[in-house]
């Protein structure tokens, strides 16, 4: 039983490091340095470096969280109802 789980995340898995390393391509090209990354007061946060200039973007852990699971839903082909 647990093979068959195993091979059914596998697919997902692939997805999202097809997807993560499409994103660092673009950044990539962009221009665009992730210069740090670091959690704090319940939140995540990457400090990054673009056309010589540094900025800080963060998002809260909630928020992630819930992005992840629905991502993760649309990858497993799941329907999430919110009630």
């Amino acid at each position: 039983m647990k093979e068959v789980f195993e091979l059914h995340l596998i697919t997902p898995m692939d997805s999202v490091t097809e997807e993560l390393t499409e994103v660092r391509k673009s950044m990539r090209t962009r221009g665009i340095k992730i210069i740090e990354e670091g959690r704090k007061m319940g939140q995540t946060y990457a400090k990054y470096l673009c056309r010589g200039y540094t900025k800080e973007s963060g998002i809260l852990d909630g928020v992630m969280q819930a992005r992840a699971e629905e991502r993760l839903a649309q990858l497993l082909r799941i329907e999430l109802i919110k009630n």
